[in-house]
């Protein structure tokens, strides 16, 4: 029984480190597998169209167009 006493004097430090590291992983499974509350979201509500990002969208693809041309020419 002193050896098994010595042997936890001696290494106290590991057997913490071991625990605190099973303690979160236990936490963390505990959060994921906990029911979470379903959210119904609107995306017409809550991100309205702008219109003028669709033209900028299409500037873009333009330009993108003229710079691969032009490395096929070469």
């Amino acid at each position: 029984m002193q050896a098994f006493i010595d042997f936890l004097v001696n290494n106290y430090l590991w057997f913490i480190i071991v625990s605190i590291v099973l303690i979160f992983a236990l936490i963390g499974y505990l959060v994921d597998t906990s029911e979470k509350p379903t959210q119904v979201r609107k995306m017409d509500d809550e991100t309205p169209v702008i219109e003028g990002n669709t033209e900028a969208i299409i500037e873009s693809d333009v330009k993108q167009e003229t710079i691969n041309s032009e490395v096929d020419i070469l």
